[in-house]
């Protein structure tokens, strides 16, 4: 069964322990990256479009089919960011629950960008989003995970480590 359809290369999703929700990070095909959450009181995200390949994020795609075409019922994704400041794939994360040393954050979703080297949270509150620079450097992160004990590591390929993540 196909749950969802219009990703275009998901890189990590997970699921919020407490609530339910599924966050995915989608990797765009040239300018801009998103993140998309498909909360769990509204289904889940069965049936739904993300939209891919008529646009990445919330932006037209240029090789996209015709927009005038384009179905009404696209699902926007909760966060999007283009390739500035040396950004050039979202890594997506875990989100924070019961982590031991990361109680500011708790029930945000963390998230970082390859090629940027920064350790980032969303915190969702209904519709709207902050994006929180955490001002941690943390080059080349391809995934995350989260131990029994709910503390969180990410994976680098550039230092060849795994982090685990606490507070500073």
């Amino acid at each position: 069964e196909a749950w969802a359809t219009g990703l275009r290369n998901p890189w990590r999703f997970a699921f919020d322990s407490s609530t339910g929700d599924l966050w995915i990070a989608d990797v765009g095909q040239g300018e801009w990256e998103e993140v998309n959450l498909l909360r769990a009181d509204d289904g889940l995200g069965k049936g739904a479009n993300l939209g891919w390949n008529r646009r990445e994020g919330t932006h037209p795609f240029e090789d996209g089919p015709d927009p005038a075409e384009e179905p009404g019922d696209l699902l926007d994704p909760i966060f999007d960011y283009d390739h500035s400041g040396g950004r050039c794939s979202v890594t997506g994360g875990v989100v924070v629950r019961d982590a031991p040393g990361l109680s500011n954050l708790e029930g945000a979703y963390l998230w970082a960008d390859f090629c940027e080297g920064a350790l980032h949270a969303l915190q969702a509150d209904g519709d709207q989003v902050k994006d929180l620079d955490l001002g941690t450097e943390l080059p080349g992160v391809t995934s995350f995970g989260t131990a029994t004990d709910g503390s969180i590591y990410a994976v680098s390929t550039d230092e060849n480590a795994l982090w685990h993540l606490t507070q500073t």
